[in-house]
C-alpha cells in the first residue's frame, strides 16, 4: 500500500531526509575521528607567604595604669610611653625543597608632610637604617625571619623639633618603621620571585596617637604548567548523531517505499 503525497512534498521530503543522513554522518566522523583537545593548568609547586607585624607599648611608671605596657589597638599618651616594641615576621613555605634567596633590611622613616583635597605631600623625609640589608640562603621548605625592634619615640619626635627649629617649617610628621623583604624561590619546576613590605605608622609631635599596620597577609604563590589533554569520543553526541541517522535513514526508505 502506498500513500500518495504531492510530489513536491514528496520531493521536499526525500531532501531532507538526505540532508539529515548528511549532515548525521558527518557529525558521526568529526565526534570519532577529529581529536579534540581541553587545557588544563597543572600545579607544579604551591607555596605560601605571610607577613605580619605585632607591637607592644611600654610605659613609664604613671599614675594610669598598674601594668608597664599597653597591647595593640588603643590610643596612647605620648608622655607616658617609655618606648614602643615592633616584632616583624615573615614566613615562606613550600611544598618541596627549593634554593631560598633574598635579604631583608628594616628601615625607621621620619616624613613630614602636608595635606591638601585629601591628599598627602611630602615636605621632608630622613630615613635611619635600623637593620641593614641582610642576605639570606637556604634549601628547604620553609623560611621564617623574625626581628624585634625597640623604638623611642622620644628620640623622634626630638629630631622632628630639630627639623622645624632649622627649617622655620611647621608640618604634621610621621614615623614608619618598615620591613622590606625580596626573596626568590627556585626549583626545577622554575622560580618564585616576591616583594614585601610590611610597616607600622606613628604619628609624632601629638600628645595622644594610635599605631597603624599595614602590608600584612598572606599571598599564595604557585608555579603552574598548562597541558593539552586529548578528550574522547562524546559518547552521548555520538548516540544523538546516531538516533538522527537512523531516522534520516528510515525516512528516506519508507519516502521511497511507500510513497
Amino acid at each position: 500500500m502506498r500513500i500518495k503525497l504531492h510530489k513536491y512534498l514528496r520531493l521536499a521530503l526525500i531532501i531532507l531526509s538526505i540532508i539529515t543522513f548528511a549532515v548525521a554522518s558527518v557529525m558521526i566522523y568529526i565526534e570519532l575521528k577529529v581529536p579534540k583537545f581541553i587545557e588544563e593548568k597543572m600545579t607544579l609547586y604551591s607555596s605560601n607567604h605571610k607577613t605580619d607585624v605585632k607591637y607592644y607599648v611600654f610605659l613609664k611608671p604613671n599614675i594610669l595604669y598598674d601594668k608597664d605596657n599597653l597591647e595593640e589597638g588603643q590610643v596612647y599618651l605620648t608622655e607616658l610611653i617609655h618606648y614602643v616594641q615592633a616584632n616583624f615576621k615573615y614566613e615562606f613555605e613550600g611544598d618541596k625543597n627549593a634554593e631560598i634567596t633574598g635579604d631583608y633590611a628594616i628601615t625607621a622613616e621620619v616624613e613630614g608632610y602636608t595635606i591638601k583635597e585629601e591628599k598627602a605631600t611630602t615636605i621632608w623625609k630622613k630615613q635611619f637604617p635600623l637593620i641593614p640589608k641582610t642576605g639570606f640562603k637556604s634549601k628547604d621548605k620553609k623560611l621564617v625571619i623574625a626581628k624585634e625592634i625597640p623604638l623611642k619615640l622620644k628620640d623622634y619626635n626630638a629630631f622632628v623639633d630639630q627639623v622645624k627649629e632649622a627649617s622655620k617649617v611647621n608640618v604634621p610628621a610621621k614615623l614608619s618603621i618598615h620591613m622590606n623583604i625580596n626573596l626568590k624561590a627556585a626549583t626545577q619546576m622554575g622560580e618564585i620571585v616576591e616583594a614585601f613590605a610590611p610597616q607600622l605608622m606613628i604619628p609624632l609631635g601629638d600628645s595622644q596617637f594610635e599605631i597603624i599596620k599595614s602590608g600584612i597577609g598572606e599571598k599564595p604563590g604557585v608555579i603552574e604548567e598548562t597541558k593539552k589533554i586529548q578528550l574522547p569520543p562524546d559518547r552521548k553526541k555520538i548516540n544523538l548523531y546516531g538516533g538522527i541517522l537512523g531516522f534520516g535513514i528510515i525516512l528516506l526508505s519508507c519516502l521511497i517505499a511507500f510513497t
